[in-house]
């Protein structure tokens, strides 16, 4: 209904329903927090709309391997909106996954993470599962099992099958490998060639 609101130039409106959507459902994908960042921009708060963009530069970034530079991007994206949680769980994603080992942080990766979380009042699987990630990076892996557990009990039914590896994975003292990899020696191998 935001949208409907958006563009028939009801900006107000288009806010009031955009707010309403982001209480409810807090983890919404970027092209909602996008139209939301548009619309705030329409009625004079431009913060959110250049966080989101800052944060979409850092996925950019990121996929082409550029992994500091997105970092940066997403600290920018804080630095331009504090409320805005995905920006929090990018940060958070990256300390605790990244391939390149040198910009790994298990204490960044949980501060962020937590702060991702309590911006969506816990109510977004993908930021509970990114804090999951990031207890095993610390080595708390009852943590880790606990909060990829939470993040499973609230995921729709297409992300199931990757919570339970989750679950089953750091409940046996392992940290983060991407969904269904099988191997954490080819893993670690694959991950240092990367470094190199």
């Amino acid at each position: 209904m935001g949208n409907v609101y958006y563009f028939v130039a009801e900006r107000n409106k288009a806010v009031s329903h955009y707010e309403k959507a982001v209480a409810l459902n807090p983890g919404l994908q970027t092209d909602r927090w996008l139209d939301f960042g548009y619309a705030m921009s329409n009625r004079g708060d431009d913060s959110l709309l250049h966080s989101i963009i800052q944060m979409e530069t850092g996925q950019e970034s990121e996929a082409a391997g550029e992994h500091q530079a997105a970092m940066d991007f997403y600290r920018e994206a804080i630095d331009l909106d504090p409320s805005f949680p995905g920006a929090y769980n990018k940060i958070a994603w990256l300390s605790a996954t990244c391939s390149d080992r040198s910009l790994r942080d298990a204490d960044l990766a949980i501060r962020s993470a937590l702060k991702a979380c309590e911006l969506t009042n816990n109510r977004c699987h993908t930021m509970l599962g990114t804090l999951a990630a990031a207890y095993a990076e610390m080595g708390q892996f009852d943590k880790a099992t606990e909060f990829a557990e939470k993040a499973l009990a609230i995921s729709p039914v297409d992300s199931q099958e990757e919570y339970v590896f989750y679950v089953e994975r750091y409940g046996e003292g392992l940290s983060w490998a991407p969904f269904g990899f099988e191997d954490d020696e080819a893993f670690d191998d694959e991950a240092n060639e990367l470094d190199e």
